[in-house]
């Protein structure tokens, strides 16, 4: 069973869509054009998952079911493909 998660801000767009299904979880938001992969940091655990940007933390979510951190990974990526 796949869960779905929005944050919205009065009238505004969502913030972040999380989506989890028993094997992968897609979680999408809005980047500056300047950030870069290394301006971003993820960290896994087995009940949660924390989203940093440039030092700032924008999400810590707790998951849906649990998941094996060593396993996970995480890539970034633009509408034009250049990140």
């Amino acid at each position: 069973m796949d869960q779905l998660f929005l944050f919205f801000v009065a009238d505004t767009k969502p913030r972040y869509i999380w989506l989890q299904g028993d094997d992968d979880i897609t979680l999408t938001f809005a980047l500056s054009e300047n950030t870069s992969k290394s301006d971003v940091k993820v960290a896994f655990s087995p009940q949660a998952l924390i989203v940093s940007v440039k030092d700032k933390q924008v999400l810590n979510g707790k998951l849906y079911r649990p998941i094996a951190p060593g396993e996970c990974t995480w890539t970034i990526s633009g509408g034009d493909n250049k990140r």
